[in-house]
């Protein structure tokens, strides 16, 4: 071949895209993969020159008939047309999505090895080996991946995460950098600040995660920033970053690519978790197509016809909601939960009295359950029975429920409305404590201090609700009411 050098994809002409170190291994990662394609090509290339591996197959036994089929389906068109990267890659795809990794990785291998090109392929196997731990590989991978597509942010976050794991500080910190160039955000400039916690430049933290403490607030960047403060001997301002940063939450960034492997989900029971878990993780709109289907599939499935309900309820179907969770109590009149949510329903249509009939069933089939009791206590504070209410929802805290800052936020009200004040300030300092923003908690709590003449603590507690920045234009009010308690008990 005559012109092979220019025959070549632009970004392998000009390594200008290569300046990570990482990538540029990956660059020539891709430019190995081709030698065998164009070595000695003085004409059109013959296909059958590359040999690739017959594809993967998984023991069927045990496997639902609909993922089997659709992998027979696959392994046969593969085997007609030999060649095809995006057939292997289909595979690839499949086998990842239904928990078969060892075997998408061996095809995505062999997809990027008919078509080194494509970025996908080398991407979703850096994915899977990162997940494995397997971070040499996975750099490998995620190399080859940048070096087609360099400005695919996800790929360099991965990136620098596995480089950071490896103690390889420098080249964690140029791939993050390049992620903030292309406007990553707070994930890479997280990272960078970890890089530079570890070398023991805590100023430098503070100088990169400040501003999005301000403007994009997020626990992890406050513990991060908390740890610094505690590091450089400031205590007071380690004190409330750790305060802001007492959720345990990570922060994640989006990766819509990965999201394109999903259409490959197959087998019921694989599509009822991937539906589960779009919905649980706020894809609802997802979660809603596929459960819908699934319902049609088998009407008598009582985990589809719970979150099918939940997704309804998600985007505002509260009647279809209602009428399927009647079905489900109809087909399974021992699930406590579907008791559970239609009270909750009838609750938000203000059917009190069906709610709290509704409520005391699903707590007679399953005695500790804390939702039923949170909505209950919800249900008996708006028909004025706030004695029973408190009773309730001290039970919902007993049994560990998901709500627990609005529950005591509530249970707090009542207790003040009751004049128990320790009570009260206890139940607010709880909420302030799990969630240090939360402007009504400090403003409830400076009231109870104020009824319960302790001036001194409700003017602490104003001043640290604006230490965590609250502002304090938002606490004038209580601060008005606190310098009215002040001047008359002077």
């Amino acid at each position: 071949m005559s012109d092979g050098f220019q025959a070549l994809p632009s970004f392998l002409r000009n390594n200008s895209n290569c300046t990570n170190a990482q990538a540029f291994r990956g660059c020539l990662l891709l430019l190995g993969l081709l030698s065998g394609l164009l070595t000695g090509c003085t004409g059109e290339k013959d296909p059958n020159a590359v040999y690739i591996d017959p594809p993967v197959v998984v023991d069927a036994e045990g496997i639902d008939e609909d993922l089997a089929t659709y992998l027979e389906q696959t392994d046969a068109l593969i085997r007609q047309s030999p060649h095809s990267a995006a057939l292997r890659g289909r595979l690839a795809m499949t086998y990842d999505v239904n928990a078969f990794r060892d075997s998408a990785i061996a095809m995505y291998q062999q997809a990027s090895a008919i078509d080194p090109f494509e970025f996908s392929w080398h991407y979703f196997r850096a994915v899977l080996r990162g997940l494995q731990g397997e971070y040499e590989l996975a750099l490998e991978d995620v190399g080859a991946a940048l070096a087609i597509d360099p400005e695919y942010i996800p790929a360099w976050l991965y990136q620098g995460t596995w480089l950071f794991e490896l103690g390889r500080n420098d080249d964690a910190r140029e791939s993050f950098t390049k992620a903030i160039q292309l406007r990553a955000g707070s994930p890479a400039v997280l990272g960078l600040a970890r890089i530079e916690a570890l070398e023991g430049n805590h100023e430098g933290v503070l100088d990169l995660l400040q501003p999005y403490e301000q403007n994009f607030p997020h626990p992890e960047i406050s513990r991060q920033i908390s740890r610094s403060y505690a590091a450089l001997g400031r205590n007071e301002e380690a004190e409330v970053a750790a305060a802001l940063g007492s959720q345990v939450q990570q922060l994640q960034w989006i990766d819509p690519l990965l999201g394109e492997r999903m259409k490959h989900v197959r087998g019921y029971g694989r599509k009822v978790a991937t539906a589960q878990d779009l919905l649980k993780g706020g894809r609802v709109g997802e979660s809603l197509s596929m459960l819908e289907e699934l319902y049609k599939m088998n009407p008598d499935d009582e985990a589809v016809i719970s979150s099918l309900a939940w997704a309804y309820q998600s985007t505002d179907q509260f009647q279809r909601a209602s009428d399927l969770l009647k079905v489900g109590i109809e087909k399974f009149p021992e699930q406590y939960r579907f008791y559970t949510n239609l009270g909750y329903l009838m609750s938000q249509g203000g059917h009190h009295d069906e709610a709290q009939a509704l409520l005391y069933k699903s707590i007679e089939l399953h005695a500790s359950n804390s939702d039923a009791y949170e909505q209950l206590g919800i249900v008996l504070m708006h028909k004025k029975q706030y004695d029973a209410a408190l009773e309730a929802f001290e039970l919902a805290l007993q049994y560990g429920n998901r709500n627990n800052t609005n529950i005591l936020m509530m249970k707090g009200t009542i207790e003040g409305f009751n004049k128990q004040w320790d009570a009260a300030i206890d139940s607010f300092q709880r909420v302030v404590q799990t969630e240090p923003t939360k402007l009504d908690a400090h403003i409830h709590l400076s009231y109870a201090y104020m009824e319960s003449d302790q001036l001194e603590k409700a003017r602490e507690s104003l001043t640290w609700a604006e230490r965590l920045g609250i502002p304090s234009s938002a606490l004038q009010n209580a601060y008005a009411f606190l310098a009215a308690a002040e001047e008359s008990a002077e």
